[in-house]
């Protein structure tokens, strides 16, 4: 998920409940940006919660890529505790096509390219 202010965006997801890690600053070649990790690299909520990245202000490196026309559908995460990433996403206005649900620690992806559809479990 990216943000503009990741500090702000860490007090957020944490007083929702969830600790996706620390803030740390990362580069390759000319781009330069900050996620928020754990100590052992895992994502927050058993890999369900996604990482946060914080990129500055004009440099994205999308704005480099061509355009494939590959979209994402629907993305669909499951967790035991799913109220907690409810909040957590609702907190942070999150938007799109995102669907929660209790279940076991998983998540599915829909993707469709031109006339056909993917499914990535």
């Amino acid at each position: 998920v990216a943000t503009t202010d990741l500090d702000a965006t860490l007090i957020t997801v944490r007083n929702a409940g969830i600790d996706p890690g620390q803030p740390v600053s990362m580069s390759r070649g000319d781009l330069h940006w900050r996620l928020a990790l754990r100590p052992d690299g895992s994502l927050a909520c058993d890999g369900v919660f996604p990482i946060l990245i914080e990129w500055p202000e004009g440099v994205n490196p999308v704005s480099r890529m061509q355009d494939q026309g590959l979209r994402l559908t629907r993305l669909h995460l499951m967790h035991p505790e799913v109220a907690r990433i409810s909040t957590a996403f609702q907190a942070l206005g999150m938007a799109g096509p995102v669907c929660l649900s209790q279940g076991a620690a998983a998540l599915q992806a829909e993707m469709c390219v031109a006339d056909r559809q993917f499914h990535l479990k």
